[in-house]
């Protein structure tokens, strides 16, 4: 349905420099808001978030990344810009809901569905370790009766869960795969590309939850039969986040495949 904004409202755009998405806030109470946190931490290195949201550096930044901003609703106290659609995370006295707005300016509105299964590479422990195994092995089971169930976009942030650990999926591409594997093999790379990342200078953290990571997939495929593992060889570049330079496929589709088949 097409809507209009109705409000206009002053924000703190987070960086001066656009990367692909542009996160604005309210007020600098939202730095310990955990959506604002959850944002912030898939977009920025740790190095990054710790200075800008500085008491005294975010005072200087605000000066010139004040803007106002049209939302649809008083009640928006966070705004994540990407290049196809724009969230406004929004609550009121019934609790926190979301905003969609698409590139044609039509809002949707819907509760808010949890947060993202991991999102904190600054911790030396995978957050809900078990309740990831579980949804590896049902979305495994779930690929193998029907190709087209793959998701096309399985990471970590597009798994959600709420208070009652009740899981949505969220962002799923028209993109599919041509490996049975695609989404796991996205899901293991995507988590490896984002913990090096966060964890640039320190890789004895990076290691933990690499080990982590692998001993959670090792769960998941310990019964299944080799004839699966075929399903690596037709794995794509389309298969990984980032195929900046071919050698990265490789790298990561060598150390999926020992994982599998030394399980």
């Amino acid at each position: 349905m097409k809507n209009k904004s109705t409000t206009i409202e002053t924000f703190y755009k987070f960086s001066p420099i656009k990367i692909g998405t542009d996160i604005y806030y309210k007020t600098t109470k939202v730095f310990n808001n955990k959506d604002f946190q959850v944002l912030v931490n898939k977009k920025y290195p740790q190095f990054v978030v710790r200075i800008r949201t500085n008491q005294f550096f975010s005072s200087i930044f605000q000066l010139f990344l004040k803007k106002d901003t049209p939302v649809p609703h008083k009640d928006c106290y966070l705004i994540y810009k990407g290049s196809d659609s724009t969230l406004y995370f929004c609550k009121n006295r019934n609790g926190k809901y979301i905003i969609g707005e698409d590139k044609l300016g039509n809002f949707t509105k819907e509760n808010f569905k949890g947060y993202p299964i991991h999102y904190d590479f600054h911790s030396t422990e995978i957050e809900n370790k078990d309740l990831i195994v579980s949804i590896l092995k049902e979305h495994l089971k779930f690929v193998k009766t029907d190709r087209t169930n793959l998701h096309g976009d399985f990471t970590i942030y597009n798994i959600l869960v709420d208070a009652n650990r009740k899981v949505s999926f969220i962002d799923s591409k028209e993109r599919k795969g041509e490996s049975l594997l695609s989404d796991h093999f996205y899901f293991y790379t995507y988590f490896l590309i984002r913990n090096k990342r966060h964890n640039r200078f320190n890789r004895k953290k990076q290691k933990l939850l690499e080990n982590e990571l692998v001993e959670i997939f090792k769960e998941v495929f310990e019964n299944e039969k080799e004839g699966l593992f075929a399903e690596i060889e037709k794995l794509t570049e389309n298969d990984i986040i980032t195929t900046r330079h071919k050698t990265n496929f490789y790298f990561y589709k060598e150390k999926f495949k020992r994982l599998l088949q030394n399980n």
